[in-house]
């Protein structure tokens, strides 16, 4: 999630377990053990490597061992500081069990929040590097957010109320993620639902968020023959407009995926990496893997980012596999489109991203496909 809810989040932690003992500082001791995990992006900006922000990030400092170790001892320094520090009375006063619950809730809802997240998180490091993830908000929700605004704010107005504001956020917040969980499986239901309409059935269906609401999700169907991608709004579904990609067949693909930055993506993405195969006119092939958890209509519909290389007919490696970020345009219609997609109707979130839907699948298209993706001019995976 966004910092600023991982600042709201811990404040009203602070608020709720440690404010009557502790005073208001409890709301910001709460908001810096909330956004503490995070540090862990300052060494990868100096790593140069393109793949540590996939390995390194939300590993360790979001395991629930970092904050049911780290927050007992930065809530003890807490108390130790502020007992000591002379003429802070109310620090004087403070609970030792205040502190330390303040620090140590606050750092693992940290680590629990990022996990109700697709991006997923490393919840059992430093024992295991498996990630966790939950569908049930997107990186950015105005709606999670201004829960916890709410509460902060309210604390200022009815003061002696504090705490039971700050709890109901909470049981309020929780509620939320419970209910966006929910969504998204409805949606999967409801894709599944749509394709054994078509015959379509005993494929992999999942459901992944977008951003700013709960309710449209993207997509992603894996079949025999390729890839299709639509987008379903739980709050008004309709029948999915599929983006259909031909799954390709090309020896530089194993090569790819064998490489280090193909098996990272591939943790990365849990197992969810899709080939695409441009072939150049020199008899170069260029191979990329994109993570198809992530993406918007248009360019990007097969995936914002994922790993990269060049090959030549022999399988020697012309360009070393690298990450790359397939370039997006986010646009004050776009963002339109999105919201009037969650009313079931996507052709503005279409049209924004530069996408004229033809009246009639494309001949000897795959049941269902609206639209065949193509790279340099022709069906991608041809």
């Amino acid at each position: 999630m966004d910092n600023l809810t991982h600042i709201l989040l811990g404040a009203t932690i602070g608020q709720a377990v440690g404010r009557r003992r502790l005073g208001w500082i409890a709301l910001a001791a709460g908001a810096v053990a909330n956004t503490i995990p995070d540090l862990d992006v300052l060494p990868l900006a100096f790593a140069g490597d393109g793949l540590a922000e996939w390995r390194d990030h939300r590993a360790l400092t979001h395991s629930l061992w970092f904050g049911a170790v780290v927050g007992p001892l930065l809530g003890w320094a807490s108390w130790r500081f502020f007992r000591r520090r002379p003429g802070d009375g109310r620090g004087a006063d403070a609970a030792l069990r205040s502190w330390i619950a303040v620090w140590t809730v606050s750092m693992i809802s940290h680590a629990l929040l990022d996990a109700s997240t697709i991006y997923g998180t490393q919840l059992l490091q430093p024992f295991s590097d498996r990630r966790f993830a939950i569908p049930a908000v997107g990186i950015i929700d105005p709606f999670y957010t201004v829960i916890l605004l709410a509460a902060v704010l309210l604390a200022l107005v009815v003061r002696r109320r504090a705490e039971v504001v700050a709890w109901l956020a909470l049981l309020g917040s929780t509620a939320y993620l419970v209910y966006g969980w929910g969504e998204n499986q409805a949606v999967a239901r409801e894709a599944r639902r749509q394709l054994a309409a078509q015959g379509i059935v005993g494929v992999d269906v999942e459901a992944y968020t977008t951003i700013f609401q709960p309710w449209l999700r993207r997509v992603v169907v894996t079949e025999p023959w390729g890839i299709r991608v639509g987008y379903i709004s739980s709050a008004a579904p309709r029948p999915a407009d599929w983006f259909c990609h031909l799954r390709a067949d090309d020896p530089a693909i194993d090569l790819l995926r064998g490489s280090e930055a193909g098996q990272v993506l591939d943790w990365f993405s849990g197992g969810n990496a899709w080939p695409v195969v441009a072939r150049e006119a020199d008899g170069t092939v260029r191979v990329t893997l994109l993570d198809t958890r992530y993406g918007a209509p248009g360019p990007t519909v097969l995936g914002w980012w994922g790993v990269s290389a060049r090959y030549a007919a022999d399988g020697r490696a012309i360009e070393a596999p690298r990450r790359i970020a397939v370039p997006r345009t986010v646009s004050r219609d776009v963002i339109a489109g999105l919201w009037a997609a969650t009313s079931g109707d996507a052709a503005p979130l279409y049209r924004a991203s530069g996408i004229d839907l033809p009246a009639a699948p494309p001949p000897g298209a795959p049941p269902g496909c609206r639209m065949m993706v193509e790279i340099n001019g022709r069906p991608t995976g041809s």
